[in-house]
């Protein structure tokens, strides 16, 4: 009714009383933001401290269960492929046709797609009167990982700043029916050396429609470039900062996942944010971390 307040609004636009902001540490709530909800945890450099790591990859498994699966959710990861320099491009190298990676975008809200330095720039750059600087030219290219494997990431590439994992609903038609192969051609020899009903899961997976979607959602404008049919999907890369600033690019992001977690080396930490309020599963989660002794090491 009008100049009534709905109660999916008051939800959305809840403070954190004050005296429950220590049972969400390390998450601090920018509880001044009423688009979603924002949560950061600080990290005392990249790559992150073992430690650090550790608390943070025990949270996310929680996080994934008790909060996340019971929701009906999967969750994808991504990594920016500058991260993978210097010190993550061996162990990509050496596995990469285990992870089954597919590239696309990672795209700041309002920012410029970067282009190779033209020719003023190069003379620039010989000259020494400007420093090369690989970003400024590179953009955000990242790998999604087809192959649901998200521990198997995390244990590889987490904690150096590069890594998003978005939770989403499933798509119905990114799963094949079932896969009826005769027990006689199971166990023939060779076929425990191919895993093929992991390739049979993958070769769906890559049907999923969250990467036509995000690519209409968040790169319309670049559709008469040629890298954009190169694309398998483009995603919003966010800072703390761009929730604040950008609404409607915030608004399109919840259109495509319910939850964003991110690496956030210019926020110097962590983000989490979600369209749903689910502060009080978070709170218990934390709680039950502490009890058992899990306690997050902010220096």
């Amino acid at each position: 009714m009008p100049g009534q307040e709905s109660t999916s609004e008051k939800k959305r636009t809840r403070v954190t009383p004050a005296d429950r902001r220590a049972e969400l540490l390390p998450w601090r709530r920018a509880s001044e933001l009423t688009t979603c909800f924002l949560y950061w945890a600080p990290a005392s450099v990249f790559p992150v401290p073992l430690e650090q790591k550790q608390w943070l990859t025990k949270f996310l498994e929680r996080f994934f269960a008790k909060i996340v699966k019971p929701l009906g959710l999967r969750s994808e990861v991504f990594l920016q492929m500058k991260t993978l320099y210097p010190d993550l491009i061996d162990d990509f190298t050496m596995h990469c046709t285990d992870l089954t990676p597919l590239a696309g975008l990672l795209r700041r809200p309002g920012a410029a797609m970067q282009k190779a330095p033209d020719e003023e720039a190069i003379r620039a750059i010989l000259e020494g009167r400007k420093k090369y600087k690989f970003d400024d030219y590179m953009p955000d290219l990242a790998y999604w990982f087809v192959k649901k494997a998200e521990k198997m990431y995390r244990e590889m590439f987490f904690g150096y700043g590069g890594m998003t994992i978005v939770y989403m609903k499933p798509d119905p038609n990114a799963v094949g029916p079932p896969l009826n192969i005769p027990k006689k051609v199971r166990e023939h020899p060779m076929f425990p050396k191919i895993d093929v009903d992991a390739l049979y899961e993958q070769s769906f997976a890559m049907m999923d429609s969250f990467q036509e979607k995000s690519k209409q959602l968040f790169g319309a404008e670049l559709e008469s470039q040629p890298v954009y049919k190169g694309l398998r999907f483009i995603l919003p890369l966010l800072e703390t900062a761009d929730f604040f600033k950008h609404s409607e690019q915030i608004r399109k992001a919840f259109e495509l996942f319910d939850f964003y977690f991110s690496e956030s080396p210019a926020d110097k930490g962590f983000l989490l944010a979600t369209k749903n309020d689910v502060e009080e599963d978070l709170c218990q989660l934390i709680h039950q971390m502490r009890e058992e002794g899990l306690s997050y090491p902010e220096r």
